[in-house]
């Protein structure tokens, strides 16, 4: 062993603890470089204390016993104000253990001038003590003026460096002899002390590379260890690196990495703790707790995504079931965070295949399934809970709850009877499941099985003492009873008319064969029968003889059903009824729509395929911009006309008094002009953001380019109004996705919207807000809190403002008086966002291309999910605005036609204008955008 023992005496009280804590750790790591053990003394060492630190010591051992501090009058070390211990009584204790070699290396202070004489007489007398108490044995003895200002380990400093530029090029270490004739030789020795000796003993003292002592490792990481226990964490830190250089391998320098990474934690330093745990975890892929630590860090910053890699390989170690399953269900957790349902919905599925009774995982399961609208699975989940229900009521409850599906969502009557009469078979007190199953059986004219289920729970019911439910149950008896009589004496109907209901059509025939369609279950009249005809083509009246469908009761459907879209955009049974109807009238353009949505929900048979195929565009054009009026359709719920224009008429202004700011604050964004994507360039993403400006008809911004972008486009508050494009987008992305891409981000630069580019928080906001209504109301009371921001933001806006803005403030502001001052930022931002996202859609043609986008993207603004976005987007699809926008703005949804050259043909621009097209190149390559004159 190499023991290092370090004496840094308290000499003065003014001494700041920082200062020498400091510089032991210098010296700690200094000496760990060349391959010793180093222990520290406390701030009064004595004999007694170095003892107990030398009780390991062994003859075959090294010692180096470092001495720091002033002398005192007598020639000792002092320790406290009116201590002072002999520096010969340290050395004795040392050499009491006799180990093989040792080296008092001792740097001093006295008080007076500094002259050389003085401390070579000092040296002198030290080298005699020491030569009395502890013979054979080398010192290296250093002594200067007490100065304030000079290093108290000047020449330590200087011996340490040049005995580490020696001992690096020697395998076997390097004598201190020739340590001290190289430090004789630095001009700086003489000044940092005025008096210094070797004092060459019978065993000339050795300093090796630390490379060379792997014995060492223990002892310098259990020196780490209690450092670590003690919070003394700049020591532990120093042991920890030391150790990692004289590890024996690398897999024993994992675990130091590790606790490293544990000492960073408790300082604060996330950054740190993260780098030293990765490398722990290269080191050693298997250890559980560093991946633990990095999960956990992982998961405390939501980086969710990196929290579901870490945890797939602490999953990979994991043996028991039990703690699989708990895995299973924490990377589920995660991905649901993420957005990403159906990645959950597969670790879900993959936890159960270990714990099939798993309460917990079947819940989460059940919950999956109902957002991803998958409703046979949820059938079968919910079956499961049933039968692992600790009661019969319970049980009862998720029949039901089948039951309900069965009819909601899978059409399945006969199954839910099933379901229900089960619920009641467990639990004959279920008051609902008594009324759907009298409601099914009724519908299904299954009077007699019916009345037996009921009269069978009369007879339940007495034997349970339930008087008052056996009453209700026999009212519900005599009901159905009285209804089946009624049905009995229904007249049936007449034979030849009956016949003439279901003639058969003979292709061979020239009449015109009637045949009866189903009863439509949403007519008013239950007896309408609505009847089409064959075509003859010699019949010039064919359209006559179809009898209209009353116009009224097709409105109706379509209001009703597009409520229910608004209220379960992920049934895709609602969906299917629309395409049904819009197919029916002959809406090709809604009827596609339709199709997306069934798409995006993974319900789609072979006909809406079919229209997917025939209708979905290779690229995209426009004959008009989307005026106000158009965005007021386009906008999501939680628009608000009010605050809209509030900030429309405020928007220059503080977007003015931002770039200000910032510039005042040095905070303004610089951006490089060379980056800057010329308005002219050919380039897909500036053809891309020049054709959405003018189909949205707001201002372009500048565009740069730049390595690194966060969410790869991002607006830049600037002079000019300026966006920031990342390498992701600049290839490799469809017209499509372009389009949603460049309509989403430029729906922020509406006036009405652009505040947000300034002023993205909600705070900000809303002093923005109090700011404008302070302009027009100067006398309207502000929260104490915001008062000052308020104030001057308030100030600078009246001195900005135009005439006009003045008067649309002020009229937004009486507005907004006269409605009680009632503000809702919140629900307006998320507003934004999903208008913004529908922009995007409008602008692509096709939800399959937003949704990609948006799935393939981390952006969550103004707290906006991704399901959030998923289940507007989806109702968007069903809406008559959105039908009614591209109907406007002339949205093609079927293929360009082909084009002879490559340019468009004259006819085609007359029709579209000659900057209004963004589609697929056909003579190109795939992707490349062109466009008429202004090659947009």
């Amino acid at each position: 062993m190499r023991l290092a023992v370090l004496v840094d005496p308290r000499a003065s009280e003014a001494t700041p603890p920082a200062v020498r804590g400091e510089r032991i750790l210098w010296l700690r790591d200094s000496l760990a470089r060349l391959g010793f053990d180093v222990v520290a003394l406390g701030d009064e060492p004595d004999a007694a204390q170095l003892e107990r630190v030398l009780a390991g010591v062994e003859p075959t051992d090294t010692v180096l016993l470092h001495v720091s501090g002033q002398l005192a009058a007598d020639g000792s070390v002092r320790v406290g104000p009116d201590q002072a211990v002999p520096l010969a009584v340290l050395c004795g204790a040392v050499a009491a253990r006799t180990p093989a070699s040792v080296l008092y290396f001792a740097e001093l202070t006295h008080d007076g001038p500094a002259d050389a004489l003085r401390s070579a007489e000092h040296v002198t007398e030290l080298r005699s003590a020491i030569e009395a108490s502890a013979p054979g044995y080398g010192a290296l003895l250093a002594v200067g003026a007490r100065s304030s200002d000079r290093d108290p380990l000047a020449f330590t400093r200087i011996a340490l460096r040049m005995a580490e530029d020696l001992a690096a090029g020697e395998e076997h270490g390097v004598r201190l002899s020739e340590v001290v004739e190289r430090v004789r030789a630095q001009p700086e020795s003489a000044a940092a002390a005025q008096g210094f000796a070797l004092v060459r003993g019978r065993v000339e003292f050795r300093l090796s590379p630390a490379s060379l002592e792997k014995p060492l490792f223990e002892p310098l990481a259990a020196l780490a260890d209690g450092a670590r226990e003690r919070k003394q964490w700049e020591h532990a830190l120093a042991g920890y690196k030391a150790a990692i250089l004289v590890a024996p391998s690398e897999a024993m320098q994992g675990p130091l990495y590790a606790r490293i990474g544990e000492v960073e934690l408790a300082r604060g330093n996330a950054l740190k703790a993260n780098r030293a745990y990765v490398r722990a975890r290269d080191l050693c892929p298997s250890n559980r707790t560093t991946l633990d630590a990095l999960i956990a860090l992982a998961t405390d910053g939501e980086e969710w995504t990196r929290a579901v890699e870490l945890s797939h390989e602490r999953l990979a170690l994991l043996e028991g079931a039990s703690e699989q399953v708990d895995e299973l269900f924490s990377i589920a957790r995660m991905l649901g965070k993420l957005g990403d349902m159906a990645g959950a919905v597969t670790e879900l599925e993959r936890a159960r295949a270990l714990d099939p009774k798993n309460d917990d995982v079947l819940e989460a399961l059940r919950r999956a399934y109902r957002v991803l609208s998958r409703w046979p699975k949820l059938l079968e989940v919910t079956g499961a809970l049933g039968d692992l229900a600790p009661s019969a009521t319970e049980r009862a409850a998720r029949l039901v709850a089948q039951a309900q599906i069965a009819i909601q969502h899978l059409g399945d009557t006969d199954r839910a009877v099933h379901f229900l009469e089960g619920a009641l078979e467990d639990d004959p007190t279920h008051d609902e499941a008594l009324d759907m199953l009298v409601e099914l059986r009724t519908s299904r004219g299954e009077h007699e099985r019916l009345e037996a289920t009921v009269a069978a729970l009369v007879l339940r019911f007495e034997e349970l003492g339930e008087a008052e439910r056996a009453r209700d149950a026999n009212t519900k008896l005599e009901a159905i009873r009285a209804r089946s009589v009624e049905d009995s004496l229904v007249p049936e109907a007449d034979e030849e008319e009956a016949g003439e209901a279901d003639v058969v059509v003979d292709p061979t025939t020239e009449a015109l064969t009637p045949r009866a369609l189903p009863v439509d279950e949403g007519s008013a009249d239950p007896l309408t029968v609505r009847v089409e005809h064959e075509p003859d083509a010699n019949d010039v009246d064919v359209a006559g003889v179809e009898p209209e469908v009353p116009t009224s009761r097709g409105e109706e459907d379509l209001a009703a059903l597009e409520q229910m879209v608004l209220e379960a955009p992920l049934d895709p049974s609602v969906h299917a009824r629309l395409f049904a109807l819009h197919t029916r009238d002959g809406n090709a353009d809604r009827a596609y729509l339709e199709t997306l949505a069934l798409e995006e929900l993974g319900a789609l048979e072979q006909e809406h395929e079919d229209v997917l195929e025939q209708q979905r565009p290779e690229g995209l054009r426009v004959r008009s911009t989307l005026d106000d009026a158009g965005w007021q359709m386009l906008q999501a719920p939680g628009g608000d006309p009010v605050v809209e224009a509030l900030f429309g008429a405020i928007g220059r202004a503080a977007a003015a008094i931002c770039v200000e700011d910032r510039r005042a604050k040095k905070k303004l964004t610089a951006l490089d002009p060379a980056r800057r994507l010329d308005d002219g360039s050919t380039a897909s993403i500036v053809r891309s953001f020049h054709w959405a400006a003018r189909v949205l008809a707001v201002q372009c911004p500048d565009l740069y380019v730049l390595d690194t972008v966060y969410g790869d486009i991002a607006a830049v508050p600037a002079r000019q109004p300026s966006t920031v494009i990342g390498p992701a987008v600049l290839r490799g992305l469809s017209t499509k996705d372009l389009a949603f891409l460049a309509g989403r981000h430029l729906t922020y630069y509406r006036p009405d919207y652009n505040v947000l580019l300034h002023f993205p928080t909600l705070p900000e906001l809303r002093v923005l807000l109090l700011a404008g209504v302070r302009v027009v109301l100067p006398g309207v009371p502000i929260p104490a809190a915001a008062a000052p921001a308020v104030s001057a933001l308030s100030a600078s806006l009246a001195a900005r403002l135009s005439d006009d803005e003045r008067d649309a403030l002020a009229v937004a502001v009486n507005r907004l008086d006269a409605r009680g001052g009632r503000v809702d930022l919140n629900a307006w931002t998320r507003c934004v966002e999903l208008t913004a996202s529908r922009a995007g859609l409008l602008l692509s043609g096709d939800l399959r291309t937003a949704m990609t986008r948006l799935r393939t993207e981390t952006r969550e603004v103004a707290e906006v999910t991704f399901d959030e976005k998923r289940k507007d987007l989806l109702a968007c699809c069903s809406s008559s605005a959105l039908a009614e926008l591209r109907t406007r703005v002339a949205l093609v949804a079927s293929p360009i036609p082909p084009r002879t050259s490559g340019t468009m043909p004259r006819a085609d621009f007359q029709q579209t204008t000659d900057w209004g097209v963004l589609a697929v190149d056909e003579l190109g390559p795939a992707g490349r955008l062109v466009g008429g004159r202004g090659r947009t």
